[in-house]
């Protein structure tokens, strides 16, 4: 396409007379504007045509000059065998090809044509690449005028009256304003214009026009009324039938034929059939888009896009599923609908399958990771240590565990962390007598920490010291597996433990009062004070609830305050029952009051209903059933409901304007309902406004893009029209189904953040690991957050919200905790004693270090002070007073949470 656009510029710019030394954007001269139609073509014309032709038309051909005696070439950038065809003016053609690599030296081709005729208008040479077999290669085909290289002189003003006459710059089309009196006065212009071969071309253009305006002026009607014709069967209108090739182009062909008809007669009675081939082809497009849709949805389901397979993608999904369903649904032809629905059937079969096993493989998967965790500490693989009690038989167990995953993809974590337990035991097994010593160090490390000044000496705890440093610390004992050396760390540890009770004791009569005041207040929303009753108070109310949330949020016991809130938390549900189960009620007697009502005697057994019955009395029925959320009420609710509707359009045929509408979510992206037959179009109404028209299928239902028109606490409504005329306007009940953003948590936070749309909710329910443990409020503008203790990787945190209608299913959101981001720094490694100066290697991170002498920290170092080593470490050099015994350090960043643990103790 580009050789060709630079065909025709050149043999445009060859008719017109302009340069081709200048560049193509830039003209001459001002170009003088037509003066008939906005799309008439200007007349470019220079004064005196230049002589020279010379341009660069490839990025292969370097230069092409005619100088109006020679055709110049230069083969420089060709490839070494490829060259070019040069067709003359005569007629015969010369072909070079280039003897040098590309760019090495410039290859000029000279050819003499100053005998042949280079003055008509019609005479051109013409360039076109060659490969090295001699076959033109493509996009490289240029063509050259000569006759405007050959000093002719071209009148610019008789020439634009000869350009006005046509539509555009290809001068085949006359404009469409032209008359007679303009191509009279292009003819008069050329009696003074002097003569050329420009001219001769121009009087032909004359020629041409006067033709083309002759038979224009008696083809138009004739020609549009064929074209109207030639859309319809048989080429007549009456058939009520498109021909199958009659497409858009057609029709707008056609009509822009009609609408070129001055008889007002014939041209408003061609437009009237154009309408209906139009109609007629929206018809025909609309089911050929169903089915190629259904067609392509049901094939993306499976692999390769074939159903023959017998195999769905990895991607197919529930969702994916039903929008193929959908498309299916709107197909009209019974066979072609037939053979898809019995894909889409398969699909749903296959999925079912998979999901089968793959909820099978997710369940092993938990199993086989729970066996995995607990061979480490803490139960969790991030810390890159296996518990002492971790022995060859259990991971030999965790091993059969993984074995029983079908899925390879859900078995390469899990392996990954087996291997690395496997890699620790061999590791502990082999260093098990060396490691004893060590751990001896780290265990009264350990108890020391526990005392004032890091001395059991002092025979007093810290004020930090609480049971889980006690316990941690006769962890580190238990890791000795020799019993003399547990004996002195030990006693030390009994005396901790004593201390820590005392300190309890004092504490534990507050925590007592707490705890009484909580339960007291929990057990008093029961029937008989007892939450085991399983029955609340009538006057139990929300704010007896928060009121006893407050007391239990207090309690700082963890299992205490877990056994109050479970209590609370049944309180909580009993309650939302209790309202949900009034509220549905209500709704309940409302509605049997309302279809009743529409019977002879208010009984549905009557087989009749009243004179007074109408489809608004009905309408309002269906309304107050909607409300029902009990499926068996609703069911037969509307089962009478329906009885009183086919009664009501028995007295009413052949006429039926029923309308319904479902329910919607505040994100949903269409308003799905049926309609009566006689109910023509359907259109959405938000707020009083019309915003969208709907799609009604044959079977009677309809859907309507909601385009994002629906906000919260609009009112939206479905109105349905014969022809133009309302007939039925339903509401549609909008759920607000925005679920809560949650902020992540990892195993470093102990609070959980979110956020709901402002004003949409009061308050929120935490679950841990499908456990209720808690409620709190949410914020005016929309954030909550709450306190849920430090957890451990991999626990899932559930968030319910709670609005006006309660507890809302479709407002949940999850969240599960992920590893620490925060990498725990090396512990130090201590090499020798040079004077009195310990050396040794920090890890990189580390920002100071903290000398340890004889277990008690006694000062710091910045690595400002240490040099750097290769791999980012640093290597230092600290004092340590003669009288220490044994030395030890620690790695710090500004971020506690890096700390490295003591280095193994150096002994002087």
């Amino acid at each position: 396409m580009k050789s060709k656009k630079l065909v025709s510029i050149l043999a445009i710019t060859s008719i017109l007379g302009t340069s081709i030394v200048t560049p193509f954007n830039v003209l001459a001269e001002t170009p003088v504007q037509a003066a008939v139609s906005a799309t008439a073509p200007t007349y470019v014309a220079p004064t005196t045509q230049n002589k020279v032709l010379e341009v660069s038309p490839g990025p292969y051909l370097q230069m092409v000059r005619f100088d109006g005696d020679y055709i110049t070439l230069n083969l420089i950038k060709f490839v070494k065998g490829y060259g070019v065809r040069v067709v003359l003016p005569n007629g015969t053609s010369r072909e070079f090809y280039s003897q040098y690599a590309a760019g090495a030296q410039n290859e000029f081709v000279y050819i003499y044509v100053g005998d042949q005729n280079l003055t008509s208008p019609y005479s051109f040479f013409s360039t076109e690449g060659l490969y090295s077999n001699g076959k033109p290669y493509p996009n490289s085909y240029h063509t050259f005028y000569t006759a405007q290289y050959m000093g002719y002189q071209y009148d610019t003003a008789f020439g634009q009256k000869v350009y006005n006459l046509f539509q555009d710059g290809s001068l085949s089309t006359i404009g469409s304003g032209v008359t007679q009196a303009e191509i009279d006065a292009a003819r008069a212009a050329a009696a003074n214009a002097p003569a050329s071969p420009e001219k001769d071309k121009l009087v032909n253009l004359i020629t041409k026009a006067q033709t083309e305006f002759t038979n224009n002026t008696a083809s138009k009607n004739t020609a549009a009324r064929d074209a109207v014709n030639a859309l319809f069967t048989n080429n007549t209108p009456t058939s009520g039938a498109i021909k199958p090739t009659t497409t858009q182009s057609t029709i707008d062909a056609a009509k822009a034929l009609a609408n070129q008809v001055t008889d007002a007669t014939q041209k408003a009675a061609m437009l009237a059939d154009i309408q209906k081939a139009q109609d007629l082809l929206n018809t025909r497009t609309q089911q050929q888009a169903d089915n190629a849709a259904a067609d392509q949805s049901v094939k993306a389901l499976y692999l390769n896009d074939n159903p023959a397979t017998d195999a769905i993608k990895s991607i197919t999904n529930q969702s994916a599923i039903n929008k193929a369903q959908d498309a299916v649904n709107k197909v009209t032809d019974a066979v072609t609908k037939a053979a898809l629905q019995k894909q889409v059937d398969r699909a749903q079969e296959l999925l079912n399958n998979r999901t089968t096993q793959a909820a099978a493989d997710q369940a092993q998967q938990a199993v086989a990771n729970y066996a995995v965790n607990q061979l480490f500490l803490n139960n969790t693989p991030a810390s890159d240590a296996i518990k002492a009690s971790t022995n060859q038989a259990a991971i030999d167990s965790a091993q059969a565990e993984i074995n029983k995953i079908k899925d390879p993809a859900l078995k390469v974590d899990l392996q990954k962390n087996l291997n690395r337990a496997q890699e620790l035991l061999n590791q502990r097994n082999a260093a098990a007598s060396q490691a004893d010593q060590a751990q001896q160090a780290v265990a009264n490390y350990a108890v020391n920490q526990l005392f004032l000044n890091n001395t059991p000496a002092s025979d007093a705890i810290k004020a930090s010291t609480n049971q889980a440093a006690i316990d941690s610390a006769q962890a580190e004992i238990n890791k000795i597996k020799d019993p003399a050396l547990k004996v002195e760390p030990q006693k030390n540890l009994d005396r901790a433990q004593e201390l820590l009770d005392q300190r309890n004791a004092n504490a534990s009569q507050a925590e007592k009062a707490k705890q009484d005041a909580a339960k007291k207040a929990v057990d008093e929303l029961f029937n008989s004070n007892t939450p085991t009753s399983g029955a609340i108070k009538p006057a139990t109310n929300q704010k007896a609830i928060d009121d006893a949330q407050k007391l239990v949020d207090a309690i700082t016991d963890p299992a205490v305050k877990a056994e109050r809130q479970a209590d609370l938390n049944k309180a909580q549900d009993l309650l939302d029952a209790k309202n949900a189960a009034a509220t549905e009620k209500a709704k309940q007697d409302a509605a049997k009051k309302a279809v009743d009502e529409l019977f002879n005697s208010n009984t549905p057994t009557s087989g009749a209903i009243k004179p007074a019955t109408n489809q608004k009395a009905i309408d309002d029925a269906q309304k107050a059933i909607d409300a029902v959320t009990d499926a068996t009420i609703k069911s037969n609710l509307q089962k009478d409901l329906d009885k009183a509707q086919q009664l009501l359009d028995a007295t009413s045929a052949p006429s039926n304007y029923s309308l319904t509408a479902n329910d919607a979510g505040l994100t949903a992206t269409a308003i799905t309902g049926t309609v009566g037959k006689s109910i023509t179009s359907v259109r959405l109404s938000v707020d009083g406004t019309i915003v969208k028209v709907g799609q009604i299928d044959a079977d009677g239902t309809y859907s309507i893009a909601t385009n994002k028109f629906i906000k919260a606490g609009s009112k939206v409504e479905v109105v349905g029209y014969e022809d133009k005329t309302e007939k039925a306007r339903k509401t549609v009940t909008i759920t607000n189904d925005e679920k809560p953003v949650l902020g992540p948590v990892t195993v470093d936070d102990d609070v959980i953040r979110g956020s709901v749309t402002a004003g949409s909710a009061t308050s929120f329910r935490i679950s841990i690991n499908g456990v209720a443990v808690k409620t709190g409020a949410i914020a005016a503008d929309g954030t909550f957050q709450s306190s849920i203790g430090k957890q451990a990787a991999g626990t899932v945190i559930k968030i319910e919200i709670r609005d006006t209608t309660g507890y809302n299913t479709l407002r949940v959101a999850s969240t599960t905790v992920t590893g620490s981001a925060v990498v725990k720094l090396v512990a130090p490694t201590l090499q020798k004693m040079e004077g009195n100066y310990i050396v040794g290697t920090a890890p990189k991170g580390t920002e100071l270090i903290t000398i340890y002498e004889n277990g008690v920290a006694v000062r710091t170092q910045n690595v400002s002070t240490m040099t750097v080593n290769s791999d980012g470490s640093f290597t230092f050099k600290a004092y340590v007073a003669p009288s220490a015994t044994s030395v030890q350090v620690q790695a710090k960043n500004s971020d506690k949470r890096m700390t490295s643990d003591l280095s193994t103790a150096f002994t002087k």
